[in-house]
């Protein structure tokens, strides 16, 4: 065969191969893996939104037994928006404390929204690491526990956003060391730590390490949506989990983000309804505040 022939039909073979791919998509599209993949999380919900350009949140569907739904935001929010949610039948709201800006920062905006929920609605904090940074994974848990100890304020529960594998470092070991050192910490001032991500997240970020709970006590919350919005809205229950990285029991779940509810863009999560309703006020003193009290006794 002439070699001008030849090259021609090499040319029309990968052009038939680049549409095939292009119309029909991947073999791993077909069977869905890439709806794994990580949204970009570190684009906080809600940052350079307005609520009039988002569709409204739909209501909640009816009350499955055993199930309650929270709200998780990463902008401020005042009492009347956490009144507007208590009333619309949500019993939580996860707010950020912590943001991967300027090396890692305190969200003080977020311990501020945190104190306008707590008479209203249950209240739990999410710290957003700066896992490439130069601070390690303790210090961005001591900077978090330390003002919410300047503001009179007890953690009771943390969690941490292990999400966006390309926000994290190449070396997975560093991760794993990342992530150790805040669980680690945690645990160490009497503070229950959980891990907010998903089975993609968690493989691409830890190359899937088993053991995170060899270290003592951590709750799960996963996320599982197909896009944001209410056309991405997954079931509002646990039917779609899988145990992974050593956790075999998942407390919450994200099944909706980027939506539009009592004036504010929103992600929202169903968790267990066995788990207590939030008493923010301690039994020991009435004037001290305990934050994280949905999963953990306060």
């Amino acid at each position: 065969m002439p070699i001008q022939l030849q090259y021609t039909m090499k040319l029309v073979v990968v052009f038939l191969l680049f549409v095939l791919v292009v119309v029909g998509g991947t073999p791993l599209e077909k069977e869905g893996f890439l709806k794994l993949k990580s949204l970009p999380k570190y684009k906080e919900i809600g940052e350079k939104e307005s609520p009039s350009t988002i569709p409204l949140a739909p209501p909640l569907p009816q009350i499955k037994a055993g199930y309650s739904f929270a709200v998780d935001i990463s902008t401020p929010a005042s009492v009347s928006n956490f009144q507007c949610l208590a009333s619309n039948g949500y019993l939580a709201a996860f707010i950020r404390v912590y943001s991967p800006t300027g090396g890692g920062t305190v969200d003080m905006a977020g311990i501020t929204s945190m104190q306008n929920a707590i008479t209203n609605i249950g209240t739990e904090v999410y710290v957003a690491p700066q896992p490439s940074g130069f601070k390690q994974g303790y210090q961005q848990f001591d900077e978090t526990y330390n003002a919410f100890k300047n503001r009179g304020l007890i953690l009771k529960t943390i969690w941490l956003q292990v999400t966006s594998p390309l926000n994290w470092q190449t070396n997975q070991q560093l991760n794993i060391n990342f992530i150790t050192s805040f669980v680690q910490r945690a645990l160490q001032y009497g503070v229950t730590p959980g891990i907010y991500t998903s089975f993609y997240d968690w493989q691409q970020i830890t190359s899937s390490w088993t053991g995170l709970p060899s270290y003592g006590k951590v709750y799960l919350w996963y996320w599982n949506v197909l896009g944001q919005g209410v056309s991405g809205e997954t079931s509002p229950d646990f039917s779609d989990f899988r145990s992974f990285g050593g956790m075999s029991v998942a407390h919450v779940k994200q099944f909706a983000q980027s939506e539009n509810l009592c004036g504010l863009i929103l992600n929202r999560n169903v968790y267990s309804a066995t788990s207590k309703y939030v008493k923010a006020v301690s039994k020991q003193n009435k004037d001290e505040i305990q934050v994280g009290c949905v999963f953990s006794d306060c």
